[in-house]
This record gives C-alpha cells, structure tokens and sequence, in this order.
C-alpha cells in the first residue's frame, strides 16, 4: 500500500560513504588524482530543520571518503565558505538580477580557484522530497 513520506535525498550516498569509509577502505580524491575541494554541506540551500542532525555526519563522511594520502581534501571553512557565497550572489544579483544558482556555483568555483589549486569541487546538499512508497520503491 502507498503512503505519502518525506524522503532524503542524499541519505543514500551518505550511509554509503559513512559505511565505505568506517571500513577503513580509501578511496582516491576523484575520478583521477587531482586535488579535491569540499564546500560546507548546504551552503547555497538552506537545509530543513529535518535535515540539521544529519550535516555534520555527512560533511565528515565527505571529507574521510575523499581523503588520499597524497592529496588530503581541501574542506572550505563555512563562516569564509558563506562570506564568499554571499558576495558572489550580490555581484549576479548586480549583473544579472536574479541570479542563476548553477552560475553561482560555477563563480564560485573559479573564485577558490584564485586561492587554491584542485581539480573538483563538491557542493556537498541535502534536501527533502516528498515521495510515494509502496514496497521497496519510491517516486
């Protein structure tokens, strides 16, 4: 029978990076070798109040799956991470007037780049999504 819930989306990938990683596996930084920056969990989508408890558990699964002995993840301090958002949405908001998100994303990444050299950037989101379950699957 069907029934209306809220789904996370994201847990998924959660659990299974807290379970990789509590096993002790390591993992290479990214599709190649290249250098990894974390961005804070929600940083441009302001997380549900059902979602808080699970930010930082995923922000420190993120930050121990993309961990490499070489190259350890550059993880964006979030009161330095939310400062720089902030001024990169008020100059699209000046350009543009209302701003793109994924273009937000995309200055964003190359305004880290200014400062630090990686090779990927994670905008790590968890959001809620209301969804019918019945059995095992959910749409």
């Amino acid at each position: 029978m069907s029934r209306r819930v809220r789904v996370l989306l994201g847990l998924g990938a959660s659990v299974l990076l807290a379970v990789s990683s509590g096993a002790g596996e390591r993992h290479p930084a990214a599709p190649g070798s290249g250098r990894v920056v974390v961005v804070p969990v929600n940083l441009a989508v302001r997380a549900a109040p059902e979602v808080e408890p699970g930010i930082e558990p995923v922000w420190r699964a993120l930050l121990d799956f993309f961990a490499s002995e070489g190259q350890p993840p550059i993880a964006l301090d979030h009161a330095d991470a939310r400062a720089l958002w902030s001024e990169v949405m008020t100059e699209a908001r000046k350009q543009q007037g209302a701003p793109n998100l994924y273009a937000g994303y995309a200055q964003f990444a190359r305004r880290v780049g200014e400062q630090a050299e990686f090779d990927s950037i994670v905008f790590p989101t968890l959001v809620l999504h209301s969804a019918r379950v019945a059995g095992r699957s959910a749409s």
